[in-house]
């Protein structure tokens, strides 16, 4: 999952892959890392996300599809909800070192 994140795929895809049920595979991932699989992806996406609007001049849209996100919406939905900011704030507030 570290290195799909930006794929598409489902719990039940990688519960096949594993041959588990989805639901064992939750509750172990869930034991094991404190979230679902699910809130996993998001994490390794907007974590990427961050190192891409930091590090690169990318548009933000062209990001927010290359680290997995179905609509950019989505993406903005979701980075303002884990970091309290918009991507766009995120790339500016970046640049502003302190003295």
């Amino acid at each position: 999952m570290d290195n799909s994140y930006n794929k598409d795929f489902s719990v039940d895809d990688i519960a096949q892959k594993l041959g588990l049920s989805e639901r064992h595979l939750m509750r172990l991932f869930k034991a094991y890392y404190g979230v679902t699989p699910k809130e996993y992806i998001g994490d390794k996406r907007i974590s990427k996300s961050k190192i891409l609007l930091k590090d690169t001049s990318k548009d933000i849209i062209d990001i927010a599809y290359e680290v997995g996100f179905k609509s950019i919406s989505i993406f903005y939905k979701c980075f303002k909800k884990q970091t309290g900011i918009t991507p766009k704030q995120y790339r500016t507030n970046r640049c502003i070192r302190p003295k």
